[in-house]
């Protein structure tokens, strides 16, 4: 892994240095050239200026040697201009050679060569000197006084090659810097990758308590806590999977036990095989037979294949006719039933999936509120949801119960739930087959005592 990153800055640097390179050589010595050209290295740039617009206005050089004369008239060499009773004052002109204009066959027309070289000019003179163009045409050319000087050697091709090689030498030095610091960089770049990867292969083998301490760039650092984070959520998710396993078999070895145990009471003789027996064995299998329905549905929910088959009801009359289902259990134990509703609530709903939250619920209240208490259910309707409240006049949650009410298997207190035929679902199934109406399901202790769940429904004109 390092050494692909470092591989990879690598490629990228010499890919940029070789382009740089390439850069240089095919764009420097046209860059010189045309600063030679253009009288740049005499400081001629100006002249040239004037005299292409010159040339461009009136189509010759008749009239140009005030041009020439204006701009490069000034003290003789080694001579400077005086202030009176000041120090000597550098011109503009000084140290900048006299030119002679050219026409285009090499003739001097103005300048103080011009008496010296009568004959036309050689053209290895002319080639080194600053041509004067119209567009892309050469109309003329200047040339230092000193046209001795022009010995045929192109200076701006040997300033090129010069400026080159030493551009050259920087980017062969920048290149070997960047290769150190590429291989600095990937080895401090590697580091927190290569600590994400030995922790991803121990949370991969199972080892959900590893964690990673990253420390760098806010990217490493936000990428560290994700994986944290992810580590914490699967270490969660088997903890609750192992709890779930142990409640499962605790769960399932309790009615199993009970019809052994009465199998091989009355198998041995010691219970008759009647009726009775029988039945308190049949109960049991029903338990175990409820528990193993109640998994497979939360199975679906978990994978979200839960079905439900919404058809259009009128809300109030499918509770109401729920709730009397249970008139019988609440007189066992003296405890009032009441329903207040609003009529006319037409919603579409599955009803056996509502049937079987408002039993879980009921039962729970049922399981909970002692003799001769009460048992509240209110349905409200609004524009865009059902609200359906269960009260009851028990003693309410325990506050450090409330969090996890819904959760499977849980219980305030397991033993007496389990004494009454609890298995620790109901809640959880009740709270799913809510979500997968589009609702939602809370439980709360009542201010005037009491728990108190609340359902609240999407009202739905169609499915």
């Amino acid at each position: 892994m390092r050494w692909r990153l470092i591989l990879a800055f690598l490629a990228v640097i010499l890919v940029t240095l070789l382009s740089l390179a390439y850069w240089l050589q095919t764009n420097t010595s046209d860059v010189v050239d045309n600063f030679f050209r253009s009288g740049g290295n005499y400081g001629a740039e100006t002249l040239v200026a004037e005299l292409e617009a010159h040339y461009a206005e009136f189509g010759d050089w008749s009239l140009a040697e005030d041009l020439v004369t204006i701009n490069f008239k000034g003290p003789g060499p080694g001579m400077q201009l005086q202030n009176a009773g000041g120090p000597p004052q550098n011109t503009p002109f000084q140290n900048r050679p006299q030119m002679n204009l050219v026409d285009v066959d090499g003739k001097i027309l103005y300048g103080p060569s011009v008496d010296i070289y009568p004959d036309e000019l050689d053209e290895v003179v002319l080639e080194n000197s600053i041509y004067l163009h119209k567009g892309e045409e050469i109309v003329g050319y200047l040339i230092p006084n000193d046209i001795g000087f022009f010995n045929g050697i192109d200076y701006s091709k040997s300033l090129g090659t010069r400026i080159t090689s030493a551009a050259l030498n920087s980017i062969l030095i920048a290149g070997g810097v960047s290769i150190l610091l590429a291989i600095v960089f990937g080895y401090f770049l590697q580091v927190p990758i290569k600590q994400l990867n030995d922790a991803a292969n121990d949370l991969a083998s199972g080892d959900f308590s590893r964690r990673v301490e990253i420390k760098g760039a806010k990217e490493y650092v936000a990428l560290g806590e994700t994986f944290n984070y992810l580590a914490e959520s699967l270490q969660s998710a088997e903890k609750r999977r192992q709890a779930m396993t142990a409640d499962i078999a605790h769960e399932i070895r309790t009615p199993l036990a009970i019809q052994r145990a009465n199998l091989e009471a009355m198998q041995d003789g010691v219970y008759p095989i009647d009726q009775e027996n029988l039945d308190l064995i049949l109960t049991q299998n029903e338990k175990l037979n409820q528990m193993v329905e109640d998994l497979r549905l939360l199975a679906l929910s978990d994978t979200n294949e839960l079905t439900i088959n919404k058809i259009e009801i009128e809300f109030s009359n499918l509770v109401s006719d729920i709730l009397s289902q249970f008139k019988l259990q609440a007189e066992k134990k003296n405890i009032t039933l009441s329903l207040s509703a609003e009529n006319d609530i037409q919603t579409f709903v599955d009803p056996g999936r509502i049937s079987q939250i408002l039993n879980n619920l009921l039962t729970n209240s049922l399981r909970h509120t002692p003799e001769n208490g009460e048992i509240f259910l209110t349905v409200t309707g609004s524009e865009k949801e059902i609200s359906i409240s269960v009260k009851d006049s028990g003693p309410g949650f325990p506050e450090d119960v409330l969090p996890n009410i819904f959760d499977r298997f849980y219980r305030g207190d397991s033993s007496r739930a389990r004494d009454q035929g609890g298995s620790g679902l109901g809640l959880t199934i009740a709270r799913r087959l809510a979500e997968a109406h589009g609702g939602k399901l809370t439980a709360n202790n009542h201010p005037e005592g009491g728990a108190i769940f609340n359902l609240t429904l999407p009202l739905q004109n169609s499915k």
